[in-house]
């Protein structure tokens, strides 16, 4: 029960854009640094596990997170533009 290599297209990854959305928004509203840390790990694992089951290519992965972190941001300052 192997694994194969990606073939198709799966650009940008998504469960690499969810972790990295749930990773950046623990950054900023967690306050416990122990549930802080940890929440961030395991977001962080996510996004890597699909580098480590090989569903996604290395390009697949960072631009899913940084898609991720570009909304989160933009997100952030049109909330604190309305605020």
């Amino acid at each position: 029960m192997f694994i194969k290599r990606p073939t198709s297209y799966s650009f940008p990854s998504g469960h690499s854009s969810i972790s990295g959305i749930g990773f950046m928004l623990s950054f900023y509203y967690l306050k416990k640094k122990t549930i802080k840390y940890t929440s961030m790990t395991v977001f962080f694992l996510i996004a890597i596990s699909r580098l480590i089951i090989r569903v996604h290519f290395l390009s697949d992965v960072i631009v899913g997170f940084m898609l991720a972190v570009t909304i989160v941001f933009l997100v952030k300052k049109y909330y604190n533009k309305k605020i």
